[in-house]
């Protein structure tokens, strides 16, 4: 090949591409560039490093010129309206994702990806709707888990005097949010079995002691089966017919005071912290990341937010670090992670608690389960539950948000905390 030729460049920025060095696959697609200014690929691809650096702006800018060189071109309006929903545009994004599905009318990933915009806008009908396009075999996950798609219970079937087989499907915190729904399924159902996670059957089978919570998914009898999060779809919820909001999850009086007569020997406000997500969780390196950047706030940071107010600190994170409990030390603040073995020893804490203050993981959702006041750390491009700029949470009453201003940064979120607690 021609090394004076813009293709050359290109060959050699996708080997670089290929190796993950990104910065050799810019110097090489500028290259080409400069070579053949109509370059789609070099366009196209040096945009999507942009994109990748979080560089948006410039990402944007590339990507709208690939689009007049290929105005045909169905993956530039799609990578276009993911950016613009990464930094909260979901107008914008709506936009090009429909723009590219008139190019590409069957792109599932496309059809995915609007459920969370509607979601996060509240238009939880249309949400729920389209984000059954996970079943697709493209897209389905390890975590949805799926027996077989005969007998999938949907919208409405008659499931009176039925055996239904109700399942786990992505993060506990989803199954906390969502276990909400099981009542109504109970009204006219013969039997529910639920597979659930160990950490919540003590908790779950406690609260809904009709529902049997079984430890295995194997062998299972039943009528109809759904993973719980299509439980929303099945039932036509929408933003404005949210069950249960006051909170639906609660302790044994006996054993909430025996947790307070052992752990809580304060007669300050109590006020429980958690700072980031259990990295042990098993997720891929990129979750990891992603995770870690967005919904991670420094400890230290946190607690000398905290310091100066007339409070007694719990911290309810688990799998803390040595470094991490010298600094709860340091600070005055006691630690129960070794006291919390699964989601009912947590929810005993919280019952003991005046305020819990939580990053965005299974804590929040427990913690607004309870009814419990919540006051939630949200990243910047938070999660749909927490909608676009709600202050409550249209899921749990008690639960308050304090959202990032812009990406990475904490400081308005505390600072408006501190005047809150």
């Amino acid at each position: 090949m021609d090394k004076d030729s813009h293709l050359y460049y290109n060959e050699l920025a996708k080997k670089a591409i290929s190796s993950n060095d990104f910065k050799k696959a810019k110097e090489y697609l500028i290259k080409a560039l400069s070579l053949n200014p109509s370059s789609f690929e070099a366009l196209f691809n040096l945009a999507a490093i942009s994109f990748l650096e979080r560089e948006y702006k410039e990402a944007i800018k590339l990507f709208e010129k690939a689009l007049r060189l290929k105005p045909s071109s169905s993956e530039v309006y799609y990578n276009i309206a993911l950016i613009y929903q990464e930094i909260n545009e979901f107008k914008k994004a709506e936009k090009y994702y429909k723009q590219a599905l008139k190019l590409n009318p069957n792109d599932v990933n496309i059809l995915y990806n609007l459920s969370f915009i509607y979601l996060t806008k509240g238009d939880y009908k249309k949400g729920f709707e389209y984000y059954r396009f996970r079943y697709h075999p493209s897209l389905l996950k390890r975590q949805t888990f799926i027996p077989s798609f005969e007998k999938l219970l949907t919208k409405g079937v008659d499931f009176r005097d039925k055996r239904l087989f109700v399942y786990r499907e992505q993060g506990l915190g989803d199954m906390i949010q969502f276990i909400r729904f099981l009542p109504f399924f109970q009204k006219e159902a013969k039997e529910i079995l639920a597979f659930m996670p160990k950490s919540l059957n003590r908790l779950f089978s406690y609260n809904y002691p009709g529902i049997s919570f079984v430890d295995d998914d194997k062998d299972i009898d039943f009528d109809y089966h759904f993973p719980l999060m299509e439980s929303a779809y099945i039932l036509g919820i929408d933003k404005d017919n949210i069950p249960y909001k006051e909170g639906y999850l609660k302790v044994d009086p006996k054993d909430s005071e025996d947790f307070k007569n052992r752990y809580i020997k304060t007669d300050k406000k109590r006020v429980g912290v958690v700072w980031r997500t259990n990295l042990s969780d098993k997720n891929d390196i990129m979750t990891k990341i992603r995770s870690k950047e967005k919904r991670e706030v420094s400890l230290k940071n946190l607690l000398n937010f905290l310091k100066d107010l007339d409070i007694s600190i719990y911290s309810l994170q688990k799998e803390e670090s040595g470094e991490e409990k010298r600094l709860l030390e340091s600070f005055g603040a006691i630690s129960l992670d070794e006291t919390l073995k699964d989601f009912y020893d947590t929810a005993l804490a919280i019952d003991n608690l005046d305020l819990v203050i939580t990053i965005d993981t299974s804590v929040v959702h427990l913690s607004g389960a309870m009814g419990k006041k919540t006051l939630l750390l949200s990243p910047f491009n938070n999660d749909w539950r927490w909608g676009e700029d709600e202050k409550r949470s249209s899921w749990y009453e008690s639960v308050y948000i304090f959202k990032q201003d812009q990406n990475g940064s904490w400081e308005k979120a505390l600072k408006e905390i501190k005047n809150f607690v």
